[in-house]
């Protein structure tokens, strides 16, 4: 595979550019700060990198309503790649767009309004009082704005883009494979071009209470960012897509996959880039902070020949993004290409067993 990549733009809390960030990074700099968007106390006061904390625009407008802070995030760098690209430029039919979601949920306050409805006459509130009447005052937009691929189609209505339409979700996994898969749909000729990438959701209450439950938070520090690349048959290239993996093995503590599935998306990521192991001059950790996760994936690396690869974990300064994660290390790649490396290996998996690998070239 030789897909090229014609653009790269990013959020995360370290920059609003590849290059930024990655100075950033590179610099040991950290995003993450005790939140303060709601109160985490018990939680432990966690810290994560938050990019919005304001609210998401205003009550009247559909369209920001409908993406929330997630779609903004996608939105913004699907455009700025859109636009740096040049694919305005192109038959819209033959440009797609493939994107990892992470987890959506939507502002308690959306209920607010419903609930004191239910509460009419002194009533308590009670689901009975809810579905008699009181749901009639929700959003008609509000279960729209937890189904990530509403953002990823307004995100595609807005753009005008007509070609092959992917969304996964909502782990870190599911953005690394959106790219492969976006990169295997303009290599086949299905596509032109391509937007591809993921976006975070956001740092909420219930994103807490996940973690917790998973026995994640702590370890995991959570972060909100995306990314997005534009792969193109023609074109200036910033750096190549030159091969990618995915396997499927959950450990038995069930914290991420196992070391065998590791093993298999990295030999399919090298195989398909006709790269050898000791060509690789970066990897780009998953490397969440949790033990048996972290040492299942290093060796793995060991196994296939890159246990004394040059290693980089971005979580510990951007928190962990899920969706939007591998994305984000892809854009971050770009900007380490040529100065710091001519060949980078960006990994990403899920609590569920999902791991994929994904080689980047210069140009």
């Amino acid at each position: 595979m030789r897909v090229a990549v014609t653009a790269a733009a990013l959020r995360c809390a370290l920059g609003e550019t590849p290059a930024q960030a990655w100075s950033r990074v590179r610099a040991g700099e950290s995003g993450l700060a005790p939140i303060t968007t709601f109160d985490a106390s018990g939680f432990g006061d966690p810290k994560a990198a938050v990019l919005w904390t304001s609210p998401d625009g205003p009550e009247d407008d559909p369209a920001l309503r409908i993406l929330g802070s997630h779609g903004r995030i996608l939105d913004a760098v699907a455009r700025e790649a859109h636009d740096a690209a040049g694919f305005g430029a192109l038959a819209r039919e033959r440009v797609g767009l493939f994107a990892g979601m992470g987890m959506v949920d939507a502002p308690v306050h959306d209920l607010a309004a419903a609930a004191l409805a239910s509460r009419r006459g002194g009533q308590p509130l009670t689901l009975d009082a809810f579905f008699r009447g009181g749901y009639r005052a929700v959003h008609p937009l509000w279960p729209l704005s937890m189904l990530g691929n509403v953002a990823v189609g307004q995100v595609s209505i807005d753009l005008d883009l007509r070609g092959d339409n992917l969304v996964l979700s909502s782990e870190a996994d599911a953005g690394l494979r959106a790219v492969l898969e976006g990169a295997r749909s303009v290599q086949s000729g299905a596509c032109d071009a391509a937007l591809v990438g993921g976006a975070s959701g956001r740092v909420t209450p219930q994103a807490l209470a996940r973690l917790a439950l998973q026995e994640r938070l702590g370890p995991v520090e959570p972060g909100e960012g995306g990314a997005m690349l534009a792969l193109a048959r023609d074109g200036a290239a910033l750096a190549y897509v030159a091969g990618g993996g995915s396997a499927y093995g959950r450990s038995l503590l069930g914290s991420g996959p196992d070391a065998e599935a590791w093993a298999r998306a990295l030999r399919a990521a090298l195989a398909e880039a006709d790269a050898a192991a000791a060509s690789i001059d970066l990897v780009f950790l998953h490397a969440e902070g949790l033990r048996e996760a972290d040492l299942a994936e290093e060796e793995a690396l060991a196994d296939v020949g890159l246990g004394e690869a040059a290693t980089v974990r971005t979580k510990e300064a951007l928190g962990h993004a899920t969706a939007g994660a591998g994305p984000v290390d892809l854009a971050l790649a770009t900007a380490a290409l040529g100065s710091d490396a001519r060949r980078v290996l960006v990994l990403a998996s899920g609590p569920l067993g999902g791991a994929s690998a994904l080689v980047l070239e210069a140009a």
